[in-house]
């Protein structure tokens, strides 16, 4: 049966559906779900093609000017446009061959256009993402400006001389507090640190980064002794700092350090409880980030890098 004619008899069982659901409901229950599958088919078929288009595929022709019974109530079914890879649009005008004007499109060509437009859309959501960091590292900075977290301070070294952290400037620091005689957990921090700084010099587009040791036991942490503890990591560049009681607790006050002395035993030894972080500091002087313990040196190597790319990208947007 041609399809326009299978067409016009569907359009009549609905018309009948429809008279002998009204004269007798509930009796075509089954053929009132078949209607809600067939009416938007039937619309879509029927209306979407312009007069002078008709819709060809496996030899059925679906001309728009197949008309419905009055009673169907196309009106209810909004439909769009839709391109269905594999149909083609004939024109009756193109000839007595019935032959048109293919839309299909080569199969490289659409991944073509695809991985364009794929690409297109990465591009355009990195660079938002990457603008919503450097906006984010810019309040991150205006923050701990308003905290006055962290700050300038002066030491002695493990050579014996004064040294302030503005003779810095210019250098990125890592900070580290502790004292000389922890058993594990300074050692575990320091070890760290320097799987850090050697990271950072083995990359050559990375800034060398300056290791900083502040002691929290400036009673038995002399010079010489932070000097022979810092030897002990092989850690390149690694400056330990030391000072009176006063001095340390001014440093660590500006740093949120939080230390203490335990009790001390028979040999008079003692443990200093103490904050466990790693601290970044810009170029500027200016407190950037913490890394805790849990936190292993890639981890804080990702970090550290991240950071030391939003600054540079903030100082150009600075001089621009």
């Amino acid at each position: 049966m041609p399809f326009r004619s299978s067409l016009t008899v569907c359009c009549r069982c609905l018309s009948l559906m429809n008279q002998s659901s009204r004269a007798r409901p509930g009796l075509l229950q089954h053929g009132s779900d078949f209607k809600v599958r067939l009416k938007p088919m039937l619309y879509f078929m029927s209306t979407q093609m312009p007069d002078s288009f008709c819709l060809r595929r496996d030899n059925i022709t679906m001309s728009s000017k197949t008309k419905l019974p009055n009673d169907f109530p196309v009106k209810h079914f909004p439909v769009r446009k839709v391109l269905v890879p594999g149909l083609r649009f004939y024109s009756s005008r193109s000839g007595s061959d019935g032959k048109g004007t293919t839309l299909n499109i080569p199969w490289w060509q659409r991944l073509v256009i695809v991985s364009g437009i794929a690409g297109i859309t990465y591009y355009l959501v990195q660079g938002a993402d990457h603008q919503k960091d450097i906006e984010s590292e810019k309040v991150r900075y205006k923050e701990f400006d308003k905290a006055k977290l962290g700050g300038d301070w002066t030491l002695t070294d493990h050579h014996g001389n004064k040294r302030s952290s503005s003779d810095f400037r210019g250098h990125w620091m890592l900070i580290y507090f502790g004292f000389t005689h922890c058993p594990d957990i300074c050692p575990e921090e320091l070890e760290k640190l320097a799987n850090i700084i050697k990271k950072f010099d083995e990359a050559p587009h990375l800034p060398n980064l300056q290791p900083i040791f502040i002691t929290l036991d400036p009673e038995r942490d002399t010079p010489a002794a932070i000097k022979d503890y810092c030897a002990e990591f092989k850690t390149p560049r690694l400056l330990g700092f030391t000072g009176t009681e006063d001095e340390i607790r001014a440093v660590a006050k500006k740093y949120r350090v939080y230390f203490g002395k335990g009790p001390r035993d028979a040999d008079n030894d003692y443990i200093v409880d103490h904050t466990i972080i790693i601290y970044l500091v810009n170029p500027e002087g200016e407190f950037v980030n913490y890394f805790g313990r849990s936190l292993n040196a890639d981890q804080i190597t990702e970090s550290v890098t991240k950071h030391i790319d939003k600054y540079n990208e903030l100082k150009k947007v600075a001089k621009s």
